[in-house]
């Protein structure tokens, strides 16, 4: 029985680590771990019982009985070969539980943030470069919609660098995308999050905003009002961005929306 007796050690310090972990308002984790509880108990109680029963055969007959101790031998294994699977799902339970944790923090980090950024500048600024070190992204753009200033008859909608991380380009350049134009004006256009993997060398300086280095994840994520899309957050890193990073630039610009929409406004 040493096998089944390693797994329910392993599990129960799965269970230590679970309780110290802040449960995020997510029920249905919650739910998952009482269920593992009770399995667990289940298991070790049927494991106990073989045990005894194997130990009080012997004990009776105090003889060989090579078919039964080799049923009762099976039987522990099936035992064992449980625990090792609701092991596995234990762990994946505790990975989904401080994820969630680690979005509940980055959320109200974010938040607080927002909240306490009344002016347009500082907000833009300080929320791309929070956001670019949070995500160890190496380049970070924030556009907002604005009006162009040609002074022609006809006025157009315009997206406009309005504050970066990292962007290697002079403080008096101005960076203006019309809507429809470069990857900026489409994502401003159609209102969808655009994530691009695997760029080829040389593909971010052309159809970027973001200068000239090589990278290998570009994300552009609208931020939308009324579906009506007041800013865009640009982020480009070395490393690809896994589902739950993407989840939560999806979430943060949920977040700023209002904000944004007052300022701008």
């Amino acid at each position: 029985m040493g096998v089944t007796f390693r797994y329910f050690n392993e599990m129960n310090d799965l269970l230590a680590e679970l309780d110290q972990l802040k449960i995020a308002g997510s029920s249905t984790i919650i739910d998952d771990i009482q269920s593992f509880r009770q399995r667990i108990l289940a298991l070790s109680v049927i494991s106990f019982l073989i045990t005894c029963g194997v130990l009080i055969w012997n004990y009776i007959y105090n003889q060989n009985h090579d078919k039964t101790i080799a049923s009762f031998e099976n039987e522990k294994q099936v035992v064992a070969e449980e625990l090792k699977k609701l092991k596995e799902e234990l762990y994946e339970a505790y990975k989904k539980l401080e994820i969630a944790n680690t979005m509940a923090e980055r959320n109200t980090k974010f938040i607080g943030l927002i909240q306490q950024n009344d002016q347009l500048e500082l907000l833009c600024e300080n929320l791309i470069t929070e956001l670019c070190k949070e995500l160890e992204a190496s380049q970070g753009a924030f556009f907002i919609r604005a009006k162009n200033d040609n002074n022609s008859s006809e006025s157009k909608d315009i997206m406009k660098l309005e504050s970066s991380y990292a962007y290697h380009i002079a403080e008096s350049t101005e960076v203006i995308f019309e809507i429809g134009e470069g990857l900026v004006g489409q994502v401003a256009k159609e209102g969808n999050l655009l994530n691009l993997e695997e760029l080829p060398a040389g593909h971010l300086e052309i159809i970027s905003g973001l200068g000239s280095s090589e990278q290998a994840n570009l994300v552009l994520v609208p931020i939308k009002s009324d579906e009506k899309v007041l800013g865009i957050l640009e982020v480009a890193s070395f490393k690809h961005f896994s589902k739950d990073e993407l989840s939560f630039l999806e979430q943060i610009s949920q977040n700023i929306s209002t904000k944004l929409g007052v300022l701008i406004n």
